[in-house]
């Protein structure tokens, strides 16, 4: 409800604003035609016989033009549009007081100038008040001065066409007047509806930035957050990397027991990572430590098979290569039955039954 009084109440100034600039520019455009007109009927004056009259009412009607002129300006249109009105209704009634009544025809005329002026300049209802003040002054001037003229049909004619064109022209200049006051409205209830459209579309436009901000700002937030959770997944990757070669060097352990003897204990099942990773340390070992003897302990294999074999064979060829013996221990019967059955052989490579026997049979090749 209140939104809807304040909408009213600037319609309502918006209005009144329009319809103010609109009588103030009309006003002071009669006015200044209406002021070059009244100097263009100086000369005239001069070629009438006695002129002092007629120069003295253009000089009051040029003075009354010229504050309706200054008036307007000043933002008072309705205060100059009535001295406007009252100057051509006094000048015109005056003109009529001392003319015959058959000129009460051109009296008419200009007494209707005066309300088609109101209509300009003035709002409907006060159209119709000088419509009314224009037929009692006209009504009281011809009872004043040519009342005998009511009683002769043929001079009271032009007296009664005057006062039925003067109604009809005040009826006219009503409905124009009511025609530029509906246009004022249509205009500023356009005017309205384009600064409500206005103040919708911008507050849409807020809106959508308010949002493409939280979104953004929520973006950002489930970014930064997918990148703390990246690092999380890299450190534990880190982590879970070094627990596993813990887990390998623990589960593939070096033990030397002299200075040129390496035993390698070889416990669970042997796949191809795990067997690159014991040649490679079993050969780095040899490099950095100058052994001469690696003992391979296979007690702890459960299952030694021609992939197992084959390991033990490369690590033994390599070891050879380094100027190392490879010794296999830790042959147990039934892992001796398989590698029969499967036909391997393992050429190169001294065995012994237990580790002691190897140690042993290692100390007697060194002795």
């Amino acid at each position: 409800m209140s939104t809807r009084r304040t909408h009213n109440s600037n319609d309502a100034i918006r209005f009144n604003n329009l319809d103010l600039n609109r009588r103030v520019q009309t006003t002071t455009r009669l006015a200044a035609v209406l002021f070059v007109v009244a100097l263009l009927f100086v000369p005239i004056t001069f070629t009438i016989p006695r002129p002092m009259a007629p120069l003295l009412v253009l000089a009051g009607g040029l003075l009354c033009i010229g504050a309706t002129f200054m008036l307007a300006r000043r933002g008072l249109p309705t205060v100059a549009a009535w001295l406007l009105v009252g100057t051509f209704t006094i000048a015109t009634l005056g003109s009529l007081a001392v003319t015959a009544p058959s000129l009460a025809i051109s009296s008419g005329f200009y007494l209707s100038m005066a309300v088609v002026i109101a209509g300009l300049t003035m709002r409907p209802l006060q159209v119709w008040l000088v419509t009314g003040i224009n037929l009692v002054g006209f009504a009281f001037t011809i009872w004043l001065f040519h009342a005998d003229a009511l009683s002769n049909p043929t001079r009271a004619l032009p007296i009664y066409s005057s006062s039925g064109m003067l109604v009809m022209v005040g009826g006219i200049a009503f409905i124009g007047a009511q025609v530029f006051q509906r246009v004022l409205n249509e205009v500023v209830a356009a005017r309205t509806e384009a600064d409500q459209a206005r103040s919708a579309l911008q507050s849409a436009n807020n809106n959508l930035e308010q949002q493409v901000a939280a979104q953004t700002a929520e973006l950002r937030a489930n970014l930064a957050a997918q990148q703390l959770l990246a690092g999380e997944l890299r450190e534990s990757l880190v982590t879970q990397q070094l627990l596993n070669q813990t887990i390998n060097d623990l589960a593939l352990p070096l033990i030397p027991v002299r200075d040129d003897t390496l035993i390698v204990p070889m416990t669970g099942a042997i796949d191809s990572n795990r067997a690159s990773s014991l040649t490679t340390s079993v050969l780095s070992w040899i490099e950095e430590r100058h052994t001469r003897t690696v003992i391979l302990d296979i007690t702890g294999v459960p299952v030694v098979d021609t992939q197992v074999a084959k390991t033990l064979l490369q690590i033994a060829d390599a070891t050879r290569l380094m100027g190392a013996e490879t010794v296999l221990v830790g042959m147990r019967p039934e892992v001796a039955q398989s590698l029969i059955g499967l036909g391997v052989e393992l050429k190169g490579l001294r065995t012994a039954a237990s580790l002691q026997a190897g140690l042993l049979l290692t100390k007697q090749g060194a002795g």
